[in-house]
């Protein structure tokens, strides 16, 4: 199979049979520990396909680190390890987002199939994850390139069909994403609006011309080491 795996239970008996079980199938054994506290320490450091997790252990129990394992992404997936079965483990199990479970005695008839289906279905799981996230960072992106679109078009009196084309010939001439570029110009007129708020208020509060205004602000922004733009942000409070 090619898995690699870590055992956490606290009795050595146990991982010692669950290491040869996995080794007989040609899986990798990463580590063992018999507490929650060092699962997690291996699951950070290896990152393996599956980690076999006994529910009960003293000080930091098997569902609390099969938690934090699935939280992280530390593991593939996370297989308990029980001596009984209730409705109440089932529930808890399944709102971590473990893999499935096993209960004691452990065959290799049991083993061997509750690790394929675990691991399947993280699988699915990632891909649908992935999914998702294309098509959230899709939805992102036309955003950035609607407001660089609105921006230009507003700025140079153009409709947004060609605010779009001028976009899509500047970012083909640089060189960069279509996206990078919208992200550009949104980032600079943000900020040159800022900027111009920032200048406005100086102006009013103290009376200055809008170059005296200017001077101020650029002659603040040196005094604390950061760029105008983030001097205009702190005066704005935003």
């Amino acid at each position: 199979m090619g898995y690699s795996a870590l055992i956490i239970d606290d009795e050595p008996i146990i991982r010692m049979d669950l290491a040869d079980q996995l080794a007989s199938a040609g899986f990798s054994v990463l580590g063992e520990a018999g507490d929650g506290y060092d699962a997690v320490d291996l699951a950070r450091r290896y990152h393996p396909d599956v980690v076999l997790m006994d529910i009960n252990m003293p000080m930091f129990d098997g569902l609390t680190a099969a938690g934090q394992i699935m939280e992280e992404h530390l593991a593939k997936t996370v297989i308990m390890i029980t001596s009984f079965c209730d409705d109440e483990f089932v529930a808890k199990a399944s709102r971590i987002g473990v893999g499935g479970y096993l209960v004691k005695p452990i065959r290799s008839e049991n083993l061997l199939p509750a690790i394929e289906i675990a691991i399947g279905q993280s699988r699915r799981f990632e891909e649908a994850r992935k999914r998702e996230e294309e098509a959230l960072k899709k939805i992102e992106d036309q955003k950035i390139i609607g407001r660089a679109k609105a921006i230009l078009a507003a700025r140079n009196g153009i409709s947004e069909k060609e605010a779009l084309s001028v976009l899509q010939r500047e970012s083909m001439g640089k060189r960069v994403p279509l996206v990078a570029y919208a992200g550009r110009i949104v980032e600079l007129y943000s900020r040159d609006g800022k900027i111009l708020k920032a200048k406005r208020m100086l102006m009013e509060k103290n009376d200055l011309s809008d170059r005296a205004a200017y001077r101020r602000l650029k002659s603040m922004a040196e005094t604390v080491g950061c760029t105008t733009g983030e001097m205009a942000v702190k005066i704005l409070g935003e």
